[in-house]
Protein backbone atom coordinates (compact mmCIF):
# COMPACT_ATOMS: atom_id res chain seq x y z
CA UNK A 1 0.00 0.00 0.00
CA UNK A 2 2.85 2.37 0.92
CA UNK A 3 4.53 1.69 -2.43
CA UNK A 4 1.36 2.66 -4.28
CA UNK A 5 1.04 5.90 -2.29
CA UNK A 6 4.68 6.77 -2.99
CA UNK A 7 4.39 5.84 -6.68
CA UNK A 8 1.34 7.97 -7.55
CA UNK A 9 2.88 11.43 -6.97
CA UNK A 10 5.96 10.35 -8.91
CA UNK A 11 3.80 9.14 -11.83
CA UNK A 12 1.85 12.41 -11.86
CA UNK A 13 5.09 14.39 -11.80
CA UNK A 14 6.45 12.41 -14.73
CA UNK A 15 3.24 12.95 -16.67
CA UNK A 16 3.72 16.71 -16.32
CA UNK A 17 7.33 16.25 -17.37
CA UNK A 18 6.17 14.67 -20.64
CA UNK A 19 3.87 17.58 -21.40
CA UNK A 20 6.50 20.13 -20.44
CA UNK A 21 9.06 18.43 -22.65
CA UNK A 22 6.79 18.07 -25.67
CA UNK A 23 8.73 20.93 -27.26
CA UNK A 24 11.95 18.92 -26.97
CA UNK A 25 11.38 15.54 -28.72
CA UNK A 26 15.01 14.47 -28.33
CA UNK A 27 14.65 14.74 -24.56
CA UNK A 28 11.11 13.42 -24.45
CA UNK A 29 11.55 10.10 -26.25
CA UNK A 30 14.31 8.71 -23.96
CA UNK A 31 12.22 9.81 -20.98
CA UNK A 32 9.23 7.84 -22.26
CA UNK A 33 11.37 4.78 -22.96
CA UNK A 34 12.86 4.90 -19.48
CA UNK A 35 9.71 5.37 -17.41
CA UNK A 36 6.81 3.95 -19.44
CA UNK A 37 7.40 0.24 -18.98
CA UNK A 38 4.12 -1.25 -20.27
CA UNK A 39 2.75 -1.07 -23.82
CA UNK A 40 -0.68 0.00 -22.55
CA UNK A 41 0.66 3.21 -21.03
CA UNK A 42 3.00 3.82 -23.94
CA UNK A 43 -0.04 3.77 -26.25
CA UNK A 44 -1.79 6.30 -24.00
CA UNK A 45 1.29 8.53 -23.92
CA UNK A 46 1.57 8.41 -27.72
CA UNK A 47 -2.12 9.13 -28.32
CA UNK A 48 -2.16 12.07 -25.88
CA UNK A 49 0.96 13.67 -27.30
CA UNK A 50 -0.10 13.08 -30.89
CA UNK A 51 -3.47 14.70 -30.18
CA UNK A 52 -1.77 17.72 -28.61
CA UNK A 53 0.48 18.12 -31.64
CA UNK A 54 -2.46 17.88 -34.06
CA UNK A 55 -4.57 20.33 -32.03
CA UNK A 56 -1.73 22.84 -32.30
CA UNK A 57 -1.15 22.00 -36.01
CA UNK A 58 2.40 20.91 -35.22
CA UNK A 59 2.31 18.35 -38.00
CA UNK A 60 6.06 17.79 -38.33
CA UNK A 61 6.32 16.97 -34.62
CA UNK A 62 3.38 14.57 -34.97
CA UNK A 63 5.11 12.86 -37.91
CA UNK A 64 8.37 12.54 -35.98
CA UNK A 65 6.56 11.13 -32.94
CA UNK A 66 4.62 8.61 -35.06
CA UNK A 67 7.72 7.43 -36.93
CA UNK A 68 9.50 6.96 -33.60
CA UNK A 69 6.62 4.80 -32.31
CA UNK A 70 6.52 2.80 -35.56
CA UNK A 71 10.20 1.91 -35.13
CA UNK A 72 9.44 0.90 -31.56
CA UNK A 73 6.55 -1.37 -32.53
CA UNK A 74 6.90 -2.47 -36.18
CA UNK A 75 4.25 -5.19 -35.74
CA UNK A 76 1.60 -2.42 -35.60
CA UNK A 77 3.00 -0.36 -38.47
CA UNK A 78 -0.41 -0.40 -40.21
CA UNK A 79 -1.84 1.60 -37.30
CA UNK A 80 0.93 4.18 -37.42
CA UNK A 81 0.61 4.49 -41.20
CA UNK A 82 -3.06 5.23 -40.65
CA UNK A 83 -2.02 7.97 -38.22
CA UNK A 84 0.48 9.34 -40.75
CA UNK A 85 -2.35 9.41 -43.28
CA UNK A 86 -4.50 11.47 -40.89
CA UNK A 87 -1.62 13.88 -40.28
CA UNK A 88 -1.10 14.26 -44.04
CA UNK A 89 -4.80 15.09 -44.48
CA UNK A 90 -4.38 17.86 -41.91
CA UNK A 91 -1.50 19.21 -44.02
CA UNK A 92 -3.66 18.95 -47.19
CA UNK A 93 -1.03 16.60 -48.64
CA UNK A 94 -3.65 14.31 -50.16
CA UNK A 95 -1.26 12.31 -52.32
CA UNK A 96 0.89 11.40 -49.31
CA UNK A 97 -2.21 10.64 -47.27
CA UNK A 98 -3.51 8.23 -49.93
CA UNK A 99 -0.11 6.51 -49.99
CA UNK A 100 -0.04 6.02 -46.20
CA UNK A 101 -3.67 4.85 -46.03
CA UNK A 102 -3.14 2.36 -48.86
CA UNK A 103 0.08 0.95 -47.36
CA UNK A 104 -1.59 0.66 -43.95
CA UNK A 105 -4.66 -1.02 -45.46
CA UNK A 106 -2.55 -3.56 -47.36
CA UNK A 107 -0.74 -4.48 -44.15
CA UNK A 108 -3.94 -4.50 -42.12
CA UNK A 109 -5.67 -6.94 -44.49
CA UNK A 110 -2.93 -9.46 -43.73
CA UNK A 111 -3.96 -9.47 -40.06
CA UNK A 112 -6.09 -12.42 -38.98
CA UNK A 113 -9.77 -11.46 -38.52
CA UNK A 114 -9.39 -7.72 -39.21
CA UNK A 115 -11.92 -5.59 -37.34
CA UNK A 116 -14.65 -3.97 -39.43
CA UNK A 117 -14.41 -0.65 -37.61
CA UNK A 118 -10.73 -0.33 -38.56
CA UNK A 119 -11.51 -1.18 -42.19
CA UNK A 120 -14.05 1.64 -42.14
CA UNK A 121 -11.34 4.05 -40.94
CA UNK A 122 -9.02 3.10 -43.79
CA UNK A 123 -11.74 3.32 -46.45
CA UNK A 124 -12.93 6.64 -45.06
CA UNK A 125 -9.36 7.99 -45.10
CA UNK A 126 -8.81 6.84 -48.67
CA UNK A 127 -12.11 8.39 -49.80
CA UNK A 128 -11.11 11.73 -48.24
CA UNK A 129 -7.63 11.63 -49.75
CA UNK A 130 -8.85 10.80 -53.26
CA UNK A 131 -11.58 13.42 -53.01
CA UNK A 132 -8.90 15.97 -52.14
CA UNK A 133 -6.99 14.95 -55.27
CA UNK A 134 -10.26 15.12 -57.28
CA UNK A 135 -9.99 11.42 -58.15
CA UNK A 136 -13.75 11.02 -58.02
CA UNK A 137 -13.89 7.49 -59.42
CA UNK A 138 -11.59 6.29 -56.65
CA UNK A 139 -13.63 8.26 -54.11
CA UNK A 140 -16.80 6.50 -55.22
CA UNK A 141 -15.07 3.13 -55.06
CA UNK A 142 -14.13 3.56 -51.40
CA UNK A 143 -17.55 5.02 -50.54
CA UNK A 144 -19.12 1.84 -51.89
CA UNK A 145 -16.74 -0.21 -49.74
CA UNK A 146 -18.11 1.65 -46.72
CA UNK A 147 -21.69 0.93 -47.81
CA UNK A 148 -20.88 -2.77 -48.20
CA UNK A 149 -19.44 -2.83 -44.69
CA UNK A 150 -21.93 -0.72 -42.77
CA UNK A 151 -24.84 0.26 -45.00
CA UNK A 152 -27.45 -1.73 -43.06
CA UNK A 153 -26.39 -0.91 -39.50
CA UNK A 154 -28.53 1.78 -37.90
CA UNK A 155 -25.99 2.72 -35.27
CA UNK A 156 -23.43 3.78 -37.85
CA UNK A 157 -22.87 7.36 -39.00
CA UNK A 158 -20.52 7.12 -42.01
CA UNK A 159 -19.02 10.56 -42.54
CA UNK A 160 -17.83 9.75 -46.04
CA UNK A 161 -20.84 11.43 -47.62
CA UNK A 162 -19.54 14.76 -46.39
CA UNK A 163 -16.74 14.32 -48.91
CA UNK A 164 -18.82 12.87 -51.70
CA UNK A 165 -20.80 15.51 -53.60
CA UNK A 166 -20.88 14.32 -57.19
CA UNK A 167 -23.89 14.63 -59.50
CA UNK A 168 -24.58 10.89 -59.26
CA UNK A 169 -24.73 10.98 -55.45
CA UNK A 170 -28.45 10.21 -55.79
CA UNK A 171 -27.46 6.62 -56.50
CA UNK A 172 -25.73 6.42 -53.12
CA UNK A 173 -28.89 7.72 -51.44
CA UNK A 174 -30.99 5.10 -53.21
CA UNK A 175 -28.74 2.42 -51.73
CA UNK A 176 -29.18 3.92 -48.25
CA UNK A 177 -32.95 4.16 -48.72
CA UNK A 178 -33.07 0.46 -49.52
CA UNK A 179 -31.36 -0.31 -46.20
CA UNK A 180 -34.17 1.53 -44.35
CA UNK A 181 -31.50 3.06 -42.13
CA UNK A 182 -33.28 6.37 -41.58
CA UNK A 183 -30.73 7.71 -39.10
CA UNK A 184 -27.83 7.34 -41.52
CA UNK A 185 -29.92 8.62 -44.42
CA UNK A 186 -30.84 11.82 -42.57
CA UNK A 187 -27.24 12.32 -41.48
CA UNK A 188 -26.02 11.80 -45.05
CA UNK A 189 -28.38 14.49 -46.35
CA UNK A 190 -27.14 16.86 -43.63
CA UNK A 191 -23.50 16.25 -44.55
CA UNK A 192 -24.16 16.76 -48.24
CA UNK A 193 -26.07 19.97 -47.42
CA UNK A 194 -22.94 21.34 -45.74
CA UNK A 195 -20.90 20.57 -48.86
CA UNK A 196 -23.34 22.59 -50.97
CA UNK A 197 -23.25 25.37 -48.37
CA UNK A 198 -19.47 25.56 -48.64
CA UNK A 199 -19.87 25.82 -52.42
CA UNK A 200 -22.36 28.68 -51.85
CA UNK A 201 -25.06 26.64 -53.58
CA UNK A 202 -28.09 27.73 -51.55
CA UNK A 203 -30.60 25.59 -53.45
CA UNK A 204 -28.58 22.39 -52.88
CA UNK A 205 -28.02 23.34 -49.25
CA UNK A 206 -31.72 23.84 -48.50
CA UNK A 207 -32.82 20.86 -50.62
CA UNK A 208 -30.76 18.34 -48.66
CA UNK A 209 -31.59 19.85 -45.26
CA UNK A 210 -35.26 19.58 -46.23
CA UNK A 211 -34.74 15.92 -47.14
CA UNK A 212 -32.94 15.32 -43.83
CA UNK A 213 -35.86 16.91 -41.95
CA UNK A 214 -38.35 14.84 -43.94
CA UNK A 215 -36.79 11.47 -43.12
CA UNK A 216 -38.86 9.63 -40.53
CA UNK A 217 -36.02 8.99 -38.08
CA UNK A 218 -35.71 9.22 -34.30
CA UNK A 219 -33.70 12.45 -34.36
CA UNK A 220 -35.92 15.53 -34.85
CA UNK A 221 -33.07 18.03 -34.67
CA UNK A 222 -32.94 18.02 -38.47
CA UNK A 223 -36.18 20.02 -38.50
CA UNK A 224 -34.46 22.59 -36.30
CA UNK A 225 -31.43 22.75 -38.62
CA UNK A 226 -33.68 23.16 -41.66
CA UNK A 227 -35.68 25.94 -39.98
CA UNK A 228 -32.48 27.80 -39.07
CA UNK A 229 -31.22 27.44 -42.65
CA UNK A 230 -34.46 28.92 -43.99
CA UNK A 231 -34.15 31.80 -41.51
CA UNK A 232 -30.58 32.49 -42.63
CA UNK A 233 -31.77 32.39 -46.24
CA UNK A 234 -34.35 35.10 -45.31
CA UNK A 235 -37.22 32.72 -46.01
CA UNK A 236 -38.84 33.58 -42.70
CA UNK A 237 -42.38 32.29 -43.29
CA UNK A 238 -41.11 28.85 -44.32
CA UNK A 239 -38.70 28.82 -41.38
CA UNK A 240 -41.54 29.72 -39.02
CA UNK A 241 -43.63 26.77 -40.21
CA UNK A 242 -40.73 24.33 -39.73
CA UNK A 243 -39.97 25.71 -36.25
CA UNK A 244 -43.61 25.25 -35.22
CA UNK A 245 -43.52 21.61 -36.36
CA UNK A 246 -40.45 21.07 -34.20
CA UNK A 247 -42.03 22.81 -31.19
CA UNK A 248 -45.03 20.51 -31.44
CA UNK A 249 -42.61 17.67 -30.63
CA UNK A 250 -40.30 19.57 -28.26
CA UNK A 251 -42.30 22.36 -26.56
CA UNK A 252 -39.64 22.83 -23.87
CA UNK A 253 -36.93 23.95 -26.31
CA UNK A 254 -36.70 27.58 -25.15
CA UNK A 255 -33.86 28.35 -27.54
CA UNK A 256 -36.16 27.51 -30.43
CA UNK A 257 -39.00 29.58 -28.95
CA UNK A 258 -36.66 32.58 -29.17
CA UNK A 259 -35.66 31.69 -32.75
CA UNK A 260 -39.35 31.42 -33.67
CA UNK A 261 -40.01 34.88 -32.18
CA UNK A 262 -37.25 36.23 -34.41
CA UNK A 263 -39.13 34.93 -37.46
CA UNK A 264 -42.20 36.90 -36.35
CA UNK A 265 -39.96 39.93 -35.78
CA UNK A 266 -38.40 39.75 -39.25
CA UNK A 267 -41.88 39.32 -40.81
CA UNK A 268 -43.08 42.34 -38.76
CA UNK A 269 -45.96 40.31 -37.39
CA UNK A 270 -45.73 41.99 -34.01
CA UNK A 271 -49.09 41.00 -32.50
CA UNK A 272 -48.79 37.35 -33.59
CA UNK A 273 -45.23 37.20 -32.23
CA UNK A 274 -46.24 38.70 -28.87
CA UNK A 275 -49.17 36.27 -28.56
CA UNK A 276 -46.81 33.40 -29.38
CA UNK A 277 -44.03 34.17 -26.87
CA UNK A 278 -45.98 35.47 -23.84
CA UNK A 279 -47.23 32.02 -22.66
CA UNK A 280 -43.68 30.66 -22.70
CA UNK A 281 -42.43 33.61 -20.64
CA UNK A 282 -45.09 32.99 -17.98
CA UNK A 283 -43.73 29.46 -17.57
CA UNK A 284 -40.06 30.56 -17.76
CA UNK A 285 -39.93 34.07 -16.20
CA UNK A 286 -36.18 33.92 -15.58
CA UNK A 287 -35.18 33.18 -19.18
CA UNK A 288 -33.37 36.23 -20.55
CA UNK A 289 -33.76 35.28 -24.23
CA UNK A 290 -37.54 35.23 -23.91
CA UNK A 291 -37.45 38.72 -22.37
CA UNK A 292 -35.19 39.84 -25.22
CA UNK A 293 -37.51 38.39 -27.87
CA UNK A 294 -40.65 39.85 -26.30
CA UNK A 295 -39.04 43.26 -25.77
CA UNK A 296 -38.00 43.46 -29.43
CA UNK A 297 -41.56 42.59 -30.54
CA UNK A 298 -43.01 45.24 -28.19
CA UNK A 299 -40.60 47.81 -29.61
CA UNK A 300 -41.53 46.92 -33.18
CA UNK A 301 -45.20 47.26 -32.25
CA UNK A 302 -44.65 50.74 -30.79
CA UNK A 303 -45.29 49.58 -27.19
CA UNK A 304 -42.19 51.28 -25.86
CA UNK A 305 -43.12 51.29 -22.17
CA UNK A 306 -43.64 47.52 -22.21
CA UNK A 307 -40.42 47.11 -24.19
CA UNK A 308 -38.49 49.08 -21.54
CA UNK A 309 -40.02 46.87 -18.84
CA UNK A 310 -38.41 43.89 -20.60
CA UNK A 311 -35.15 45.86 -20.76
CA UNK A 312 -35.30 46.32 -16.97
CA UNK A 313 -35.86 42.58 -16.57
CA UNK A 314 -32.74 41.90 -18.63
CA UNK A 315 -30.76 44.27 -16.39
CA UNK A 316 -32.09 42.40 -13.34
CA UNK A 317 -31.01 39.11 -14.85
CA UNK A 318 -27.60 40.66 -15.75
CA UNK A 319 -28.12 39.55 -19.34
CA UNK A 320 -25.72 40.51 -22.12
CA UNK A 321 -28.81 41.06 -24.30
CA UNK A 322 -29.80 44.22 -22.39
CA UNK A 323 -27.70 46.54 -24.54
CA UNK A 324 -28.96 44.88 -27.69
CA UNK A 325 -32.60 45.41 -26.69
CA UNK A 326 -31.99 49.02 -25.68
CA UNK A 327 -30.52 49.74 -29.14
CA UNK A 328 -33.60 48.15 -30.76
CA UNK A 329 -35.97 50.23 -28.61
CA UNK A 330 -34.12 53.47 -29.34
CA UNK A 331 -34.09 52.72 -33.07
CA UNK A 332 -37.88 52.18 -33.19
CA UNK A 333 -38.49 55.24 -31.00
CA UNK A 334 -36.41 57.32 -33.41
CA UNK A 335 -38.41 56.05 -36.38
CA UNK A 336 -41.66 56.75 -34.53
CA UNK A 337 -40.62 60.36 -33.82
CA UNK A 338 -39.62 60.90 -37.46
CA UNK A 339 -43.02 59.63 -38.63
CA UNK A 340 -44.71 62.15 -36.36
Amino acid sequence: MLKVILFLPRAIYRMFQYYRLENEPNTLYPLLEKHVRTEKYMVLAYENLNRRYLDKERFNDAIELTNWRMKQKPSASYYFKYQLGRISLGMNDFSKAAQYFQEGLDEFLEVKSPRKIALLDFYNGLARAHYGMENFDETELYCRDVIDLYGAEKRNRPRWLAWFARKDADEIFRVLEQTQDTGTLAYAHQMLAYVYHQKQDQDGWLEHLKKAAGVNCYDSRYKKLYGTALYNAKRFEEGLNVYKQYLDEFPDDIELVFETSRCYYMMREWDAGIAFIEPYLKINPEDDKLHLGLGALYAGNGQFELARNEYQELLRLESTGAGRLLSTIEEFEKRSNQDC
